[in-house]
């Protein structure tokens, strides 16, 4: 898989119902999801396992970026 199929799939695989953390009255959703391996670097330059995804009221993702992961 290359860097765009990758980041696709982490996409894919946080956003769902299960992973919803933030409904706003205009719709549009936040994601985080946890996975086992590292999936980048949070702002801070640390090796995180976690990503947030922001979607808009019909689903489009609007952003997606590795977050500090939970310790």
């Amino acid at each position: 898989m290359n860097t765009k199929e990758k980041i696709k799939d982490l996409v894919d695989k946080t956003v769902s119902e299960k992973n919803l953390k933030t409904q706003l009255d205009d719709g549009s959703k936040s994601f985080i999801k946890d996975f086992d391996h590292s999936i980048g670097f949070d702002a801070n330059g640390e090796s995180t396992k976690t990503i947030i995804v922001h979607t808009d009221a019909n689903g489009w993702v609007k952003s997606a970026y590795p977050i500090e992961s939970n310790k």
